[in-house]
């Protein structure tokens, strides 16, 4: 569990273009009045949850992390350093998304998952179980990882993964 950060102010505490950012109670990372935080999650002081988001549970988004758009982070799922969890995108259970990894649009990260470096799942793409989603690599479309999968690619490729949600 991350340090704890006591905040004793939490209220208002900034106002860009009319909206309210106040800081968690739970850490002092900066959330959007539009958010859903629960108090038992953990905001880091560097991390903030925009737009529609909701992050609850356990969660910890911590580092510079980011939460935005209508994602929902939750259970004990991480996010962690640079990482983003923006549009329509599901992180939960025990995932980790961390270092500059990014989830977007409609994708999901669940189970003991890791998406990490600069690795970057997207689209209606799925990554779940004990799978490892590391480099440069981008899951995109209907793809998915799962299980004990391991996709690592450190040359700046895409490709697709051998999977397909149709074969499910």
């Amino acid at each position: 569990m991350p340090e704890t950060i006591k905040v004793l102010y939490s209220e208002e505490v900034i106002k860009i273009q009319g909206v309210n950012y106040h800081h968690h109670p739970n850490g002092g990372g900066l959330v959007v009045e539009t958010a859903e935080v629960a108090q038992t999650v953990y905001i880091g002081p560097l991390a903030w949850v925009l737009g529609a988001a909701k992050v609850k549970g356990y969660a910890v988004v911590n580092g510079f992390a980011v939460v935005s758009g209508n994602a929902i982070v939750y259970g004990n799922a991480v996010i962690h350093g640079h990482a983003r969890v923006c549009d329509n995108a599901k992180v939960y259970g025990n995932a980790v998304i961390h270092s500059h990894a990014r989830v977007c649009d409609n994708a999901k990260v669940w189970g003991k998952a890791w998406v990490f470096d600069n690795a970057v799942v997207c689209g209606n793409a799925w990554v779940c179980g004990d799978a490892l989603v590391s480099g440069h690599e981008r899951l995109y479309d209907d793809m998915w990882v799962c299980g004990s999968d391991r996709i690592d690619c450190i040359d700046g490729c895409t490709r697709k993964a051998q999977h397909s949600r149709s074969h499910i």
